[in-house]
């Protein structure tokens, strides 16, 4: 065979990738990429939420202080600027502040309506301020100097999301499954199903408000919310649904409220109920509720803000 033969069937591609390898690469390296992020982000879920240290600090920020509504503040900050950055030009001063609001509080609202219980944010007078600052500061502020701020540096803004997860684990324990749990009402405090769908419900229902009603767009309309539009089995589709879910599903088995594990445990044992206080004076609770808070704190700050921004380092540098 002729030597001109034999050079021609050696094919450039081995020294230089092909389109198809090179995007086989990429995809690898993000799978790779977000399989590690996700472990990291567990660690540390794992560590931190063991930390009693942390764990006075973070109930301190979730308590207030004083009547200063801390993690009001930080979830409407992140409202605020998470809809300045994605909703349409050409919206109304008050279409966007409602927007905001029905984002905010939409999921909290729901959950008081089925439970028959009131509003927190009507029952006193600076939950609902601070989301009408938010907007103000981050809408109209004199020269834009807040968002201009957040947006000129690539780490602000993910300080800005890290601060509206702690909400995030707040909203699913304390502002939603607590309140079936210790509902006005004595008929749904015995139902794990309320437990857990208010947890839920309150972890995304203004999101999924947003999306079913278009918040985001210049005209409102019904529409099927594009969390229910993908794949149910992705963790990237619907992500603040089934991550929502997940959180309140692991927050109930660890406070167990109604015992329900307890007696799978121990069939014989005497029967539980919330509030229920033993020999040494403690409630029946398995974890005490700033346990579980603080729990689902770690759990939803690690699996969106950290995961997402390890993955993000991951696939640039490995």
């Amino acid at each position: 065979m002729p030597p001109t033969a034999k050079r021609s069937s050696s094919s450039p591609a081995k020294a230089r990738p092909t389109v198809e390898s090179v995007g086989s690469k990429k995809s690898d390296k993000t799978s790779n990429a977000a399989t590690y992020a996700w472990a990291i982000a567990a660690l540390i879920a794992a560590v931190a939420s063991q930390s009693a240290s942390l764990r006075s600090v973070v109930m301190k920020g979730v308590n207030g202080m004083g009547s200063f509504p801390l993690i009001d503040c930080f979830h409407a900050m992140g409202v605020a600027y998470e809809y300045r950055s994605t909703a349409e030009a050409g919206q109304g001063t008050l279409q966007r502040l409602f927007a905001i609001v029905i984002t905010s509080l939409g999921g909290t609202t729901m959950i008081s309506f089925l439970l028959g219980h009131p509003c927190g944010w009507l029952c006193d007078n600076e939950t609902l301020t601070a989301y009408i600052v938010a907007w103000f500061l981050m809408h109209h502020m004199p020269y834009d100097l807040l968002y201009r701020a957040i947006t000129s540096s690539p780490y602000l803004p993910v300080v800005v999301t890290f601060f509206d997860d702690i909400s995030w684990g707040v909203a699913i324990t304390k502002w939603g499954m607590f309140k079936a749990v210790y509902a006005t009402h004595e008929a749904p405090r015995p139902s794990a199903v309320a437990a857990l769908l208010s947890g839920m419900v309150a972890g995304c229902g203004g999101g999924l408000i947003q999306q079913a009603c278009s918040l985001v767009k210049v005209q409102w309309a019904f529409v099927a919310p594009d969390a229910f539009a993908g794949d149910a089995l992705s963790l990237r589709s619907g992500f603040g649904i089934k991550a929502s879910a997940c959180m309140s599903a692991l927050a109930y088995c660890l406070m167990d409220p109604h015992g329900l594990l307890r007696t799978a445990v121990d069939p014989h044992g005497r029967s539980f109920t919330v509030g229920d206080a033993n020999a040494d004076g403690h409630t029946s609770l398995w974890h005490s509720k700033e346990e579980v808070i603080h729990m689902a704190i770690c759990v939803m700050v690690c699996a969106a803000t950290v995961r997402s921004t390890l993955e993000k380092l991951l696939s640039r540098y490995c």
